[in-house]
C-alpha cells in the first residue's frame, strides 16, 4: 500500500473515532435534556437536531466549508471531524433516544428518592441502562463517517480521508488498486455496521430474559 494511501486510511480512522466519540457525547446529551424535559415546541426542537442528515450534502458541504473558513477551520482533519459530527449526531439522538425510552425510569426516580443528585443518578443509574445505545451509537456512527465522502471533499485540506483519495484516484481510471481498496473500506464499514447491530440485538436478547 503506497504511502499516501495509508496516510489517507490513517486519517478515516482518526476522523471516524473522533466523530463516533464527538457525535455520541453530543447526541447522547441532546437526548436525555429532550427524554426527560418537557416544555413547549419540543417537538420542533428535536426536528431540529435530525434536520443535517435531510439536507442535500452538496448544500451542507459547501455551507459548512464557507463557515469553517470564516472561522479560521476550514481546510483541514478538524473540518471533516466537526462537519461529519454535524450530520452523525442526529443518528445518535435516534439510537440513543430510543435506549432512553426503554429505560425503566422509575429506576431514576428511586435514585432521587434515595437522596443521589442528578450527576451521580445519571452515570450511576442512567448511564449502564443506556450503554449498549450508547456503544451502538459510535460504532454505527463511526461506519457512517468512515464512508462519507461529499462533504468531507468540501471541507477537507491536503490530509484527505480515504473517500476523497479514491475519488481522486479515479481520475486515472479505475484500476484494480482501487477496487482493492474500495474492498477493503466497504469490508471495514459493514463490519462496523454489524458490530452496532451485535450490540443491539444483545441488549434486546437479555432484556426479554431479565
Amino acid at each position: 500500500m503506497r504511502p499516501l494511501i495509508r496516510s489517507s486510511f490513517a486519517n478515516s480512522v482518526k476522523v471516524a473515532i473522533s466523530v463516533s466519540l464527538l457525535s455520541t457525547f453530543i447526541g447522547s446529551t441532546f437526548a436525555y435534556f429532550a427524554n426527560r424535559s418537557n416544555f413547549r415546541r419540543k417537538s420542533i426542537f428535536v426536528a431540529i437536531a435530525v434536520i443535517p442528515p435531510c439536507i442535500t450534502l452538496i448544500v451542507l458541504g459547501l455551507s459548512l466549508s464557507i463557515f469553517l473558513s470564516r472561522i479560521g477551520m476550514g481546510n483541514s482533519l478538524i473540518a471533516v471531524i466537526i462537519s461529519q459530527a454535524v450530520i452523525c449526531s442526529a443518528f445518535s439522538v435516534a439510537i440513543v433516544r430510543l435506549g432512553l425510552t426503554q429505560m425503566d425510569q422509575t429506576l431514576e426516580e428511586a435514585a432521587w428518592n434515595l437522596g443521589y443528585s442528578e450527576w451521580p443518578t445519571i452515570v450511576h443509574v442512567v448511564l449502564p441502562q443506556v450503554a449498549p445505545a450508547l456503544v451502538t451509537s459510535i460504532f454505527l456512527t463511526m461506519a457512517i463517517s468512515f464512508d462519507e465522502f461529499v462533504v468531507a471533499w468540501f471541507v477537507t485540506g491536503l490530509d484527505v480521508t480515504l473517500p476523497v483519495k479514491i475519488y481522486a484516484m479515479l481520475g486515472d481510471g479505475v484500476s484494480p488498486k482501487i477496487n482493492a481498496i474500495g474492498s477493503m473500506a466497504f469490508g471495514m464499514s459493514v463490519t462496523l455496521v454489524l458490530i452496532a447491530q451485535l450490540v443491539w440485538e444483545l441488549k434486546r436478547a437479555l432484556r426479554q430474559n431479565a
